[in-house]
């Protein structure tokens, strides 16, 4: 997929974060064009403690359908106990919890990273990742998925441990990030610079092709005999990251 035509998907979600028709600000917000974002992120508890009022403060950021507006902050609503004029209304019953949401994000791809690195001018790469990852004059990303290798949106497809046709290498002994140091590793870092908090999936789409029944990227299944070798693969993965972020590893694999 051409990395331009990639980006209007794979970076839809970090730029536009139109998640849904949003529920109106106040009575008078009903336009359903408008889309918010609320985020919360890198926060302390006292930072939420109640208001003279008796309010939570809740930071809102907005959207617009029409992208008249894009990730602008506006002036910040509170949670109040009892009801209000808008029609639609949020029960919390705080006696109930529920799993705890771990954090906020979007996946940096090939496909984006290559173009953050040569599409953008060095100012509005770090207007574009401040806007995105710094807590403070952006909306705090909290949470990123990084493809172990390739994914949808690549400049071609591509894992850590790619062989010549019909050789193997259950050692893994070619395994190597070289792909990623370009471009992808460069944003990630800048990424962790603006939020020391930030939270990491790790995510495979497909092991190496040689590992499974038909040597493919795009299909086919792994083959019990390389279950061993394919946690290898992610356990050296895991090993070069460093580890200094918080770091999970794995949610799907084809």
């Amino acid at each position: 997929m051409k990395p331009r035509v990639a980006t209007l998907i794979s970076l839809a979600v970090a730029l536009a974060l139109g998640l849904g028709q949003a529920m109106p600000l106040d009575a008078s917000s009903t336009s359903p064009a408008v889309r918010t974002v609320g985020t919360m992120s890198n926060v302390d508890e006292q930072s939420f403690a109640p208001q003279a009022d008796g309010g939570l403060p809740v930071e809102v950021w907005l959207t617009k359908g029409d992208a008249s507006i894009k990730l602008q902050q506006q002036p910040p609503i509170s949670f109040r106990t009892g009801t209000g004029s808008n029609s639609r209304q949020v029960s919390v019953d705080e006696s109930i919890k529920y799993q705890q949401m771990d954090g906020v994000g979007a996946a940096i791809t090939d496909s984006s990273a290559w173009l953050i690195t040569h599409d953008l001018t060095s100012s509005q790469r770090d207007a574009l990742m401040n806007s995105l990852f710094s807590p403070s004059v952006g909306i705090g990303i909290s949470y990123m998925r990084l493809p172990i290798g390739g994914s949808d949106f690549v400049l071609s497809q591509y894992t850590f441990d790619d062989m010549p046709a019909g050789q193997t290498d259950p050692d893994l002994n070619f395994f190597s990030i070289d792909h990623d140091r370009p471009y992808i590793i460069p944003v990630i870092r800048q990424a962790m610079s603006l939020n020391p908090r930030l939270k990491f999936l790790a995510s495979p789409w497909s092991p190496p092709a040689w590992m499974k029944a038909r040597p493919i990227l795009g299909g086919s299944y792994l083959l019990a005999s390389n279950y061993q070798t394919y946690a290898n693969y992610f356990q050296i993965h895991s090993g070069l990251s460093g580890r200094r972020h918080p770091y999970s590893c794995c949610n799907r694999s084809k």
